[in-house]
């Protein structure tokens, strides 16, 4: 129904002013129409360059952040991997030393043998030492 209106108030309009007349207000509608669709274009264009030099700052912030905490990892990472090449290098300082100045266990084993037999034999000593002593001392008794 409104198409009708529309059809019907054009209709009208034609007839009053007639074609040349038509034209030149459907002429002045559509530069303002223009003028408008031009000056939301600008203003779209203006918003869209500010988000270009908003969004190229927050990336070369963001760039600039990483890198900064990539060089503190990369500084962080360097100083564990020397802490643990220095203990690398004092554990095969210790075993360098070991295999020249230690003695394995065969050879503990071999030097020490002789010494568990004669503490073998010093425990059944010391083990018959309180019968010897009441034997002394009955002979004691005895002489008396």
């Amino acid at each position: 129904m409104e198409g009708m209106a529309v059809v019907s108030t054009m209709d009208k309009v034609l007839t009053t002013l007639g074609i040349s007349g038509t034209l030149i207000v459907m002429g002045v509608i559509a530069f303002f129409v223009i003028k408008e669709v031009k000056k939301a274009n600008e203003l779209t264009q203006k918003a869209v360059d500010s988000l270009k030099v908003s969004t190229a700052n927050q990336i070369k912030e963001l760039k600039d952040s990483t890198e900064k905490k990539f060089a503190d990892l990369q500084a962080h990472s360097d100083a564990h991997d020397e802490a643990i090449e220095k203990r690398l290098e004092q554990a095969e300082n210790d075993i360098k030393y070991l295999e020249q100045n230690g003695v394995t266990k065969e050879m503990l084993y071999r030097e020490t043998e002789g010494w568990r037999s004669e503490i073998q034999l010093v425990r059944t000593e010391i083990s018959k030492l309180p019968f010897e002593i009441l034997r002394l001392t009955e002979g004691r008794k005895n002489e008396k």
